[in-house]
């Protein structure tokens, strides 16, 4: 007998639920150690193997069961009149149209979200990167100065008591700044250094270290390129926030939020619908 539009679809509906178990949730069995066996689900195309036939094969026989029940059962809506065979069988297309379009709209607007996340997350990335080189820029002369103010109090801190600057470099900066012009007490100070620290400091005489105190002080330059390196970190972690807080759903994910959207529409769609078609009818014939 020639199948009539309901079975039809109903082929279609028994294809893409085949489809989607024998392609894209595909039971692989891995075993751990001798007995421990844990079945996992991933796409045809994994690089997993050992895929568990046995699942598979109740996978089939359920659904292609239930497909020839239903197509048995859908012998009966030939025997409609034209006019209710057409408009119940208008009605089952637009709602396996619904069913497709319900799952093709869930995949594409997984894939897109990807690809302008993706997009994104490049753009910001770019951004971030010209904001970073920014602050290096800035701050590379300053760092220079911070580290060898660092270096020159460690090798003071060898020598001298510098609780007095209560652990504040800038404070014994300044100090060493006002004295720098007496030379008497400049070619004191610088004596008292030991070889191996001037070597580290790669100072030679007293007014090496006069100029040295005078480079690695900060002037208004490196307090204003410090300012400006402050409101860029400022703007620079919203940036970095936002490009962290970007969604990219991996296969897994996908795989996972589809299969729920076609539980979700088949349950909608054809068992929820059907009940309430049916519970309908009965409320009809008993008034």
């Amino acid at each position: 007998m020639k199948p009539n539009a309901f079975q039809k679809i109903l082929a279609l509906v028994y294809f893409v639920l085949i489809s989607v178990c024998c392609i894209f949730y595909v039971p692989f069995r891995n075993t751990y150690g001798r007995y421990q066996t844990e079945i996992v689900y991933d796409a045809i195309w994994s690089d997993k193997s050992n895929i568990d036939l046995y699942r598979i094969g109740i996978y089939l026989i359920l659904l292609s069961v239930s497909f020839y029940l239903l197509y048995r059962y859908l012998n009966r809506m030939s025997d409609l009149d034209e006019t209710d065979y057409k408009r119940k069988a208008k009605l089952e297309l637009v709602t396996f149209l619904v069913f497709i379009s319900g799952i093709v709209i869930c995949l594409l607007f997984l894939i897109c979200s990807n690809g302008i996340n993706q997009m994104r997350k490049k753009s910001l990335t770019e951004e971030i990167q010209k904001t970073q080189y920014l602050i290096s820029e800035k701050s590379a002369k300053r760092e220079v100065k911070k580290a060898n103010r660092i270096n020159f109090w460690h090798e003071s801190r060898k020598i001298f008591n510098l609780d007095a600057f209560n652990n504040n470099i800038q404070n014994y900066w300044e100090a060493l700044m006002k004295k720098r012009n007496d030379a008497v007490w400049l070619n004191s100070f610088y004596g008292m250094f030991p070889s191996y620290s001037l070597n580290q400091l790669n100072l030679k005489t007293a007014d090496d270290l006069k100029q040295f105190l005078e480079y690695n002080s900060y002037d208004n330059d490196d307090v204003s390129k410090q300012e400006e390196v402050k409101v860029l970190n400022e703007n620079l972690n919203p940036i970095i926030a936002k490009r962290d807080s970007l969604t990219f759903y991996q296969d897994a994910d996908i795989r996972k939020i589809v299969l729920i959207t076609i539980a979700i529409l088949f349950g909608l769609l054809y068992i929820v619908r059907s009940l309430f078609t049916f519970i309908k009818g009965i409320f009809i014939e008993l008034k």
